[in-house]
């Protein structure tokens, strides 16, 4: 609670800033069981299907804590310290991209104009993510420039993750690939992941109204950018 810090003394940048700190504690709690999860060996069916049952069920509750925001701050408020924030930006989670790349392979999440073969080096692919190269507006620049000091820390987690991630261990495996129950499950946890995007994306719109949809649909909205599980 101490590391609430307050730029203005407007009672809305408060609870602007709890709200996000409250999710970061809930992505660091997801990345503990998807990182257990991964790392559990000899995984059965039925442990593909319940861990994928926990993981997505813990993303919808995190969907669903936007309602508190919504309902405990107006456009106005928002609005009223926005500016002193800048260029901080609630889009530039890592901890979530570290989510995507524990999730999927680096080719799934790269930009649709920027796909590159698989032969290339980790870094070329690591810099042709949809959220680094997809578009080109001030508000992307901010995001990059927030983006630019877990740079480093990101790149490692796609390394560390590129052979082992979820959907490469689905992959590799003729049993779960025949289980409908794992391949629902999968979707079913695909769709949480653009649960709680769209869920960004429509409470941006709500405190932003004036900034251009587009601004934000490349990273917060799948069908612009990327699939998650291409084979489902």
């Amino acid at each position: 609670m101490a590391l609430c810090q307050p730029v203005t003394s407007k009672s809305g940048e408060d609870v602007f800033i709890r709200f996000h700190q409250g999710v970061e504690i809930h992505f660091a709690i997801f990345k503990t069981v998807l990182k257990a999860f991964l790392s559990q060996t000899n995984k059965t069916v039925t442990d593909w299907e319940e861990g994928l049952k926990r993981l997505t069920n813990t993303l919808h509750s995190i969907t669903q804590t936007f309602t508190i925001l919504k309902n405990c701050l107006s456009a106005e408020e928002f609005l009223a310290f926005r500016g002193d924030l800048q260029p901080a930006s609630g889009f530039q989670s890592a901890q979530f991209r570290e989510i995507e790349l524990m999730s999927t392979n680096l080719l799934c999440l790269q930009a649709n104009h920027a796909k590159t073969c698989p032969s290339v080096s980790l870094v070329q692919r690591f810099c042709s993510l949809y959220w680094i190269a997809d578009s080109q507006t001030a508000t992307v620049e901010t995001l990059r420039g927030a983006l630019a000091s877990n740079y480093y820390h990101l790149l490692d987690v796609a390394e560390m993750y590129e052979q082992t991630n979820l959907y490469s261990q689905y992959m590799a495996n003729t049993s779960l690939k025949n289980s409908e129950f794992v391949t629902k499950a999968m979707d079913k946890y695909q769709k949480a992941l653009v649960a709680f995007k769209t869920g960004h994306l429509m409470m941006a719109k709500q405190f932003l109204p004036d900034v251009p949809e587009e601004s934000w649909r490349p990273y917060l909205d799948m069908s612009l950018s990327i699939t998650y599980f291409p084979s489902l």
